[in-house]
């Protein structure tokens, strides 16, 4: 008999459908055992139109299918085990990078509706996580779902606190860019290493919590002695990515506990990084610090430059205020505001004294952008002001 939304299952010989009953279970878990995985011709990988939350499927007694993708539902998998435990279980999920499911844990805990206590509750019925690489991607995901009881049950069954879960990145990595403070506690009084980089881009646990913007996190992790320059395989440092997160709190945070904010001369400044992110708080805690304002991004623009080509205002009239120098000796500034049409900002530069006859790098004077620009506003305001130059 076969019911509606069943998979059907495919012969490898000559590909002919047919119903889950007459298949051939025996030969399904011989090649199970010999391959870990079903071949791309063994199940369709369809889905019933309708039946879109299919999520499990039994063939027999001794065989489960199990499908885990996120958007599906795990209720099915979390039923199906406790009633019927099957002895043989394949994962039909889509291979990420080329790997499936180790477990059926593994299948529920991906799953949108999974819950801790039910993965517990699994956890003590399955009895087939003996290897050990098995536990590292279920801890790795009650990591980042912030399942602090199922984490602790799992490094108690053996997970090294230490180990490279998914993407290369450690459990310590996980919590952290999720902002799950008390797994972050747990895990480091558990042995983790605190500045361990991943092995992938270098990235540390603090660089992630600064970047995901988790400040309760960025100060455990200082509390417990992280590294604040230690920089990831690009050369940036954790308040690189604060500074780009927008978060003043955990700029203050890392300057305060020794964080350099100087940076190499092929490098975007912090005051650069934050003025690109808009972020004026940021820019104004910077400032206050003693940050250097005078330096060039790696596409040869100033801060300010940058404030009045994306049309930051505040940003700039900070920057005018703590250094005028730049408005006073190059057109460039000025030039820039009439090329993105930021009309306030060009008021507010010839109110601080920019020439409006003092030519670009280019050698263009502004006047010649806003013509260029077809803005006949900026083209009065700019005669008007080189008048009152002459």
């Amino acid at each position: 008999m076969h019911f509606e939304g069943e998979p059907q299952i495919s012969n490898r010989i000559g590909r002919t459908p047919m119903h889950a009953e007459s298949f051939d279970v025996p030969n399904l878990a011989r090649h199970i055992s010999e391959t870990g995985a079903l071949s791309p011709h063994s199940v369709s990988s369809t889905r019933h139109a309708a039946a879109p939350h299919f999520v499990a499927q039994s063939l027999s007694p001794e065989v489960f299918l199990g499908g885990c993708q996120p958007h599906l539902r795990g209720d099915a998998i979390f039923r199906r085990v406790l009633e019927h435990p099957p002895k043989t279980w394949v994962c039909q999920c889509p291979p990420r990078k080329r790997q499936r499911c180790k477990s059926i844990l593994q299948c529920y805990c991906l799953a949108e509706d999974a819950t801790e206590p039910k993965a517990l509750r699994l956890l003590s019925h399955i009895k087939h996580l003996e290897h050990i690489q098995e536990l590292v991607p279920i801890c790795f995901r009650a990591a980042q779902k912030g399942w602090k009881r199922m984490t602790e049950e799992l490094l108690l069954q053996g997970c090294d606190v230490n180990s490279i879960g998914p993407n290369e990145r450690t459990l310590l990595f996980a919590s952290s860019g999720h902002g799950h403070g008390e797994i972050v506690k747990m895990l480091i009084s558990s042995g983790a290493k605190v500045n361990q980089p991943t092995p992938k881009n270098g990235r540390t646990p603090l660089s992630v919590s600064c970047e995901k913007g988790h400040p309760d996190v960025v100060d455990l992790l200082i509390e417990y002695r992280a590294d604040v320059n230690q920089e990831d395989d690009k050369g940036f440092p954790p308040l690189h990515y604060a500074c780009a997160q927008k978060s003043v709190k955990i700029v203050h945070s890392l300057i305060e506990n020794s964080a350099s904010i100087d940076r190499a001369e092929d490098k975007d400044s912090l005051v650069i990084t934050a003025t690109k992110a808009g972020s004026y708080l940021v820019v104004k805690a910077l400032v206050n610090y003693k940050a250097s304002i005078r330096t060039v991004s790696s596409e040869g623009s100033t801060a300010l430059e940058i404030a009045c080509k994306k049309g930051y205002q505040e940003i700039a009239e900070l920057l005018l205020y703590h250094d005028n120098h730049e408005v006073l000796t190059s057109g460039d500034v000025l030039s820039v505001a009439c090329k993105s049409r930021k009309t306030r900002i060009v008021k507010m530069l010839l109110a601080a004294r920019a020439s409006p006859n003092m030519p670009d790098r280019n050698g263009k004077i502004p006047l010649y952008w806003a013509r260029h620009k077809g803005n006949p506003q900026l083209v009065k305001i700019l005669k008007a002001a080189s008048q009152r130059f002459l």
